[in-house]
């Protein structure tokens, strides 16, 4: 899944080394060119993720990047701090909220269109039997 890339080759930075770092990862498209993680946790400055040197957010000042990518949930404070390390507002990148929580809908195809069908399908059975309580009701007076 894409969020906001064309399909020009850009120098990225993944600001986030947890599940969302991960997720930002798997979905960048593959022309994307990820240059390392950042991470504010000094435990996992220097390792290494999905392949990537983890880097202090402080370090940005030293490399040549297109785009920092947001994936963490604390991105409100991230995007703060990003600013106030002079990072251009243009260049930073929120995941988008159902990539970094996961929340796509895991159902076959097969299996949400047999739920699109039966819903219409259950509401006009609800309907023909409060229709028919209704109809008994005033016919019992």
């Amino acid at each position: 899944m894409e969020f906001g890339f064309d399909m020009e080759k850009r120098k990225i930075l993944i600001f986030g080394c947890g599940t969302g770092g991960l997720r930002a990862y798997e979905a960048l498209p593959s022309n994307q060119d990820v240059l390392a993680f950042l991470d504010n946790d000094d435990k996992n400055q220097g390792s290494q993720f999905c392949r990537h040197t983890v880097l202090a957010p402080t370090s940005i000042a030293d490399l040549e990047y297109d785009t920092i990518v947001v994936a963490s949930q604390y991105a409100d404070s991230i995007c703060e701090q990003l600013i106030e390390l002079n990072v251009p507002e243009s260049k930073i990148e929120l995941l988008p909220q159902q990539i970094l929580f996961n929340t796509r809908d895991a159902r076959s195809p097969i299996r949400q269109l047999g739920i699109m069908l039966y819903l219409p399908f259950a509401a006009l059975l609800l309907y023909i039997a409060s229709s028919y309580s209704i109809f008994r009701a005033k016919a019992v007076r």
